[in-house]
C-alpha cells in the first residue's frame, strides 16, 4: 500500500523473495521503476508467481530446473566477486539476449544442458540498480555453509551491496 516514495523513504532495498505471494505488487510501471528511479535497490530472488510483473523490462518464465550447469558469464565487481558456478536449482529464466531492455546485462546463463538460458541479469534504472536471478539465494543460502549453500549466501550478500551501492 505504499507509494514509491514512501517505499524509498522507508527501504534502502527491495527483495522480492522466492515464492512470493502472487497478489504482491511488484508492478515495474508503478511500482519498481519509480522505486528504482528515486534511488531504491532491487533484488528479483527466482520468484516464480510474480514474473509477469517483469514484462515491460524482460520476459521472464518459469524454469524449475535443476542448477547444473549455471555459470557467471560476466565478471562484475561487487556482484560476482567470488561467486562460483555452484546453486541449488533456478525457478526463472529470462528471453535471449537483446530482447530485454538495454538498461540490463547479463551475469549468470546455464551453459549446459539447458542452452544457454539466462538466469541473472542487472542494470541501472535512474538512480537505482536491479539483480534478477532465477536460483533463490534467500531460500537456500547459508551463511558460512558449505557450497552450493555457501555460495548462495555470498551472492545474496553481494547482492545487496551492489545494488545499495549502485556503481
Amino acid at each position: 500500500a505504499l507509494s514509491p516514495a514512501d517505499l524509498r523513504a522507508a527501504y534502502d532495498v527491495l527483495v522480492i523473495t522466492w515464492l512470493s505471494d502472487a497478489s504482491l505488487n511488484v508492478d515495474w510501471a508503478t511500482r519498481l521503476l519509480p522505486y528504482l528511479e528515486l534511488g531504491g535497490g532491487v533484488i528479483y530472488d527466482g520468484d516464480p508467481n510474480n514474473v509477469g510483473d517483469l514484462a515491460p523490462v524482460v520476459t521472464a518464465s518459469v524454469f524449475n530446473a535443476p542448477a547444473t550447469g549455471i555459470a557467471v558469464t560476466a565478471v562484475v565487481p561487487g556482484l560476482t566477486d567470488g561467486i562460483t558456478s555452484s546453486f541449488v536449482n533456478n525457478h526463472v529464466q529470462f528471453a535471449t539476449y537483446g530482447s530485454w531492455d538495454s538498461r540490463l546485462s547479463e551475469f549468470m546463463a546455464f551453459s549446459i544442458p539447458y542452452g544457454g538460458f539466462t538466469v541473472g541479469l542487472f542494470g541501472r534504472f535512474g538512480a537505482g540498480c536491479i539483480v534478477l536471478t532465477g536460483p533463490d539465494q534467500d531460500f537456500h543460502a547459508t551463511r558460512g555453509g558449505a557450497d552450493p549453500a555457501g555460495n548462495q549466501y555470498n551472492l545474496l550478500v553481494n547482492e545487496i551491496r551492489f545494488v545499495r551501492s549502485c556503481p
